[in-house]
């Protein structure tokens, strides 16, 4: 059966399976800390009202309201005090009280409700946190789903399971009426996220479940298993050929490769998961006003960004300059190229070098006439990944040294 067909089926089909049990939010909740990680601490009301009150009492300035029964953001209140007694809805932005909360909800009422604390994001000028979707099967992640809903519609964007971006237009495509696409933005702490993700699908015993959660200054926070989740059934998302295929592989239990189209070893990846420490090496108040600048494309913002040397490290790093490249920082291809070529990180061919190397000939090209970093650059390209069209590229970047240039120097002495 392929991806599509068993989500329908899933949707279709009477929801007997031991697994279901965690589609309740508090039975995941107790499930997800028994095993040793963050989940909120959720309190159970019989109305909206009475969930309200306790959360004004209990948190005071923010705290999240919820239909107990409902999915996805249809009956989900994330409340902020702005003045006095006055609470917004960060969703909508609509004012909300006591006496009016909940009635908004169409259709028969929830039969109870929740409150839980608010996770506090960290991503400068956004209110409310990231939320990332991660497509597990079994203990593999094969996506993961960025979600911003600080804005309407959602800016949304999506990673390969080790968050290797996947391009907006030829990896997968929106209804751009419920979801526009973002920049991509890599959380700080996403090394423990697949982890956790990881174990907790593989707690459930199914073959396939998106597990959701965010980001924090205290790290990863589950959010809920999502059994059979409805963007891709409903056509909000549609994915390429090459990546449903993946998907279809991945659901029949057979080996997958990687949705961004590199070859990632996941097999070493998971051994560095359970063995490394991955530490982004940047404050995480700074790297906050980084990433806010990512969501919105900013070319330069990846830059300067560096990790705690290690083969997850490397990765990460790669994965951020390779943000760059996306936003628009063409300076980053050579680098890229580089990466790939020679194994850095958890790369286990060159698949996709040549495409970085290419554009780092253009990129240099263009700029040739700008002085010498720019020609020297365009040579070392050519000789490095075009040695065909090479003749002469060595003798320049003698010339170009011979002239003092210190960067052509150290290129020359390579040769």
């Amino acid at each position: 059966m392929n991806f599509l067909g068993f989500l329908r089926k899933r949707f279709e089909s009477k929801q007997t399976a031991d697994f279901w049990r965690l589609d309740d939010k508090e039975c995941a909740y107790a499930h997800v800390r028994g095993l040793g990680y963050s989940a909120p601490f959720a309190h159970r009301f019989d109305s909206a009202r009475a969930a309200f009150d306790f959360g004004v009492e209990e948190y005071g300035n923010q705290f999240v309201v919820k239909a107990g029964d409902r999915h996805s953001c249809i009956g989900v209140y994330l409340i902020k005090k702005i003045s006095g007694n006055r609470y917004i809805n960060l969703l909508d932005l609509s004012e909300v009280s006591r006496h009016q909360i909940g009635f908004d909800l169409p259709g028969k009422a929830p039969s109870f409700w929740l409150v839980e604390s608010f996770v506090e994001s960290y991503v400068r000028g956004r209110d409310i946190p990231l939320d990332y979707k991660f497509y597990c099967f079994g203990k593999n992640v094969a996506l993961i789903i960025q979600i911003d809903r600080n804005v309407s519609p959602a800016r949304v964007a999506i990673f390969d399971g080790s968050f290797v971006p996947l391009r907006y237009g030829e990896d997968y495509f929106f209804d751009e009426t419920r979801w526009m696409p973002s920049g991509h933005v890599v959380p700080f702490n996403a090394p423990e996220m697949i982890l956790m993700a990881s174990k907790l699908s593989e707690s459930t015993g199914t073959n396939f479940v998106s597990v959701d959660c965010f980001d924090s200054k205290d790290g990863p926070v589950f959010g809920e298993f999502t059994f059979a989740p409805g963007a891709p059934d409903s056509g909000m998302v549609t994915f390429s050929e090459r990546v449903l295929g993946i998907l279809d592989q991945a659901v029949s239990g057979a080996a997958f490769s990687s949705a961004s189209g590199f070859d990632i070893d996941y097999v070493s990846m998971e051994s560095a998961l359970n063995s490394e420490r991955v530490a982004c090496q940047e404050d995480l108040d700074v790297f906050g006003f980084r990433v806010a600048r990512m969501l919105d494309r900013d070319r330069l913002s990846a830059r300067g960004l560096s990790f705690i040397s290690s083969k997850l490290g490397s990765h990460f790093e790669f994965i951020f300059k390779y943000i760059g490249f996306l936003n628009g920082d063409g300076e980053q291809a050579f680098t890229l190229a580089s990466r790939i070529s020679s194994g850095s990180g958890l790369f286990s061919s060159a698949k996709g070098g040549l495409v970085f190397a290419s554009a780092a000939l253009e990129f240099y090209c263009e700029r040739i006439g700008r002085g010498p970093w720019f020609e020297t650059r365009f040579h070392q390209v050519k000789l490095a990944y075009f040695p065909q069209d090479s003749d002469g590229s060595l003798e320049r970047i003698s010339e170009i040294a011979d002239e003092g240039y210190e960067y052509a120097k150290r290129v020359f002495s390579t040769y």
